[in-house]
């Protein structure tokens, strides 16, 4: 969408002052014929005096209507500066907020390629600001060629053959609200407390995929109170010898008391060693 809108408001200012001060100067000229169309015969008679007074009657007249049409054309083009004035200046605060979210080629606004969920919205809003600006601007155009009929607008001189162009389809809005403009700044998705893929504030990306990833169960075993879940009961202490710990003592490990061919849980081996047989 291109956002550059052509035209001075200025110069539409300049004309419209020009033409005020032609009105009042046409007025003015206007008042003088009326007063020789008044002469009083007393002071000038005779067919030159009859055909004075008819011509100043006419010249008082168009001197009003030209007057009247000068008023009303100066009125269109101070409105339609405004107008335009305000399209220009909306347009380029939409310039701005393209350019600061990678939304801005030259004049257009083009969507990105990859967009993010905050750059689609920028744009969607920014492309919905400058369509109403366009139908505004349209609209005033309008309103600016009825000021002067029978004469095309300057830019349509190339077009005065074509069908006219009907209103705009649907309502608009413009100027637009601050509600209607996007947020500036834009934020970082790559902050652990960024937006999330899903529109949501929290853990940003990896908090999306935190959430669609199904967490893997621990493999640790949970031992509480000293009793291992895969077991039924609590492992047995190992057997010691009858030294004890002191010097000299001869512990001996469980697992060695343990026959290769058994297959039998773990848990159920855990049982102190066999006596030896003398």
């Amino acid at each position: 969408m291109n956002t550059d809108v052509p035209g001075s408001p200025e110069s539409c200012h300049a004309a419209a002052d020009a033409l005020s001060l032609l009105a009042r100067h046409l007025e003015r000229a206007g008042r003088l014929a009326t007063g020789g169309a008044h002469t009083s015969e007393a002071d000038f008679d005779g067919r030159t005096a009859d055909a004075y007074r008819a011509a100043c009657a006419t010249l008082a007249a168009d001197a009003s209507a030209h007057a009247a049409t000068a008023r009303r054309s100066a009125g269109a083009l101070a409105s339609y500066g405004e107008d335009l004035a305000a399209v220009q200046r909306v347009m380029e605060r939409v310039r701005t907020s393209a350019g600061v979210h990678g939304l801005l080629q030259g004049t257009e606004l083009v969507p990105p390629t990859i967009p993010t969920p905050h750059q689609r919205d920028v744009f969607e809003r920014l492309s919905a600001i400058v369509a109403d600006a366009r139908a505004h601007l349209e609209r005033a155009r309008d309103r600016l060629s009825a000021a002067f009929p029978g004469q095309p607008f300057p830019a349509d001189y190339g077009n005065v053959l074509l069908p006219p162009v009907g209103e705009p389809v649907g309502p608009f809005l413009f100027p637009p609200p601050e509600s209607a403009w996007p947020r500036e700044e834009q934020p970082d998705e790559s902050r652990p407390d960024g937006p999330r893929r899903d529109g949501r504030e929290g853990d940003g990306d990896c908090g999306a995929e935190r959430e669609d990833r199904p967490e893997a169960p621990d493999e640790r075993p949970d031992v509480t109170d000293g009793v291992d879940p895969q077991l039924d009961h609590a492992p047995e202490p190992e057997p010691r010898s009858p030294q004890g710990d002191g010097a000299g003592s001869d512990d001996t490990d469980v697992m060695s008391y343990r026959d290769p061919d058994d297959t039998r849980p773990f848990g159920d081996v855990l049982r102190p060693a066999p006596e030896p047989v003398p």
